[in-house]
């Protein structure tokens, strides 16, 4: 995958290993699922670099060896990944949690880290080491009058009881599926699995259609109905990729 990390041109820009990264993200897309636990969790990774690369770069300008370091513990971490693979059954393997690129992202954000300005100090002088000259004070023209006293704080809106959501309607074809199946949604979120989306562009509630209930605090509650036209079929079809194939939660 990385060959050149073995050479002895080792990378010292960012703008190479930014195109080396995205170029083996495009391998991963042709050969893996987008729900594979290995693409999901390299997706995350490349998100969060793609939305700080102005201070990595800058970061990397400075830091030459460390381009070559972080394309090393990417490699490393692959590699781990795949042995492990390699040695488990396909259910095993399945469940397996994925390298966790976005920890390696952290450990180079710390690094960089730069305190933020004051809220009201000039820019210039916050770098140039310029001290900021004060205005000279206005002349005094007796005491102020008293401030009148804050208004008493607004009590705080009460906030609805959490309660339990049934799912009176559930798909026949989940309903089957998931017979005998003692399920956890945690086995397929850790592995960076997500459900498809509704007309309305949130994530269908898993819980919801899968085990029938949920709380009407869920931030997909919108989902809380009936899936109508073909969005019961895409959903159907998640729950044999994601559950049914791997024989994820058989009693």
């Amino acid at each position: 995958m990385f060959q050149h990390i073995f050479k002895s041109d080792w990378l010292t820009l960012y703008m190479h290993l930014d195109t080396t990264l995205k170029s083996y993200h495009n391998l991963i897309v042709l050969l893996l699922k987008p729900t594979h636990p290995y693409a999901a969790a390299y997706s995350i990774f490349l998100n969060i670099w793609k939305s700080i690369s102005v201070q990595l770069a800058e970061m990397f300008a400075t830091k030459p060896s460390m381009p070559a370091q972080c394309l090393r513990s990417i490699q490393l971490r692959t590699a781990v990944y795949w042995q492990s693979v390699n040695a488990l059954n396909a259910m095993e393997a399945r469940i397996l949690p994925p390298p966790d690129f976005a920890e390696l992202l952290s450990s180079v954000r710390i690094q960089s880290w730069i305190p933020p300005l004051l809220p009201g100090a000039p820019l210039a002088s916050a770098y140039s080491g310029i001290p900021t000259v004060a205005p000279n004070p206005a002349p005094s023209l007796g005491p102020a009058p008293a401030a009148a006293p804050p208004p008493a704080p607004a009590p705080a809106p009460a906030t609805a009881a959490r309660t339990n959501v049934i799912n009176p309607s559930p798909i026949p074809e989940v309903q089957a599926a998931m017979t005998g199946r003692n399920f956890q949604l945690r086995t397929l979120l850790r592995n960076g699995v997500r459900a498809p989306k509704a007309t309305n562009g949130d994530e269908i509630c898993m819980s919801y259609h899968t085990v029938n209930r949920c709380f009407s605090d869920c931030a997909r509650r919108s989902t809380h109905r009936p899936l109508i036209g073909n969005y019961s079929s895409v959903f159907c079809t998640f729950i044999q990729e994601n559950v049914v194939a791997p024989d994820i939660g058989r009693s």
